[in-house]
């Protein structure tokens, strides 16, 4: 069970940079060949899992929060960038 809290952390990780890295969940879900729900999904789970908004999102933008900036340098640490 431990495996797959790790691996969906990693997925959700990796759906978190693309978003960031693309600026739009439909870029990223291009990028990562899923669907735009999957990639909302995993980012909100991610979110729940810790606690912390890390997008800001409107009607027509997506940006990293100061949370989910610090987190995006942690990514691109980690490696979690496709």
């Amino acid at each position: 069970m431990r495996d797959k809290v790790q691996v969906g952390n990693v997925v959700a990780m990796m759906s978190f940079a693309a978003v960031v890295s693309t600026g739009s969940f439909s870029a990223a879900a291009e990028q990562l060949k899923c669907s735009k729900a999957a990639v909302s999904r995993q980012i909100a789970r991610l979110e729940r899992t810790i606690g912390l908004q890390l997008l800001t999102r409107t009607t027509r933008t997506v940006s990293p929060s100061a949370t989910g900036q610090e987190r995006n340098r942690a990514c691109a640490r980690s490696g979690y960038y496709v």
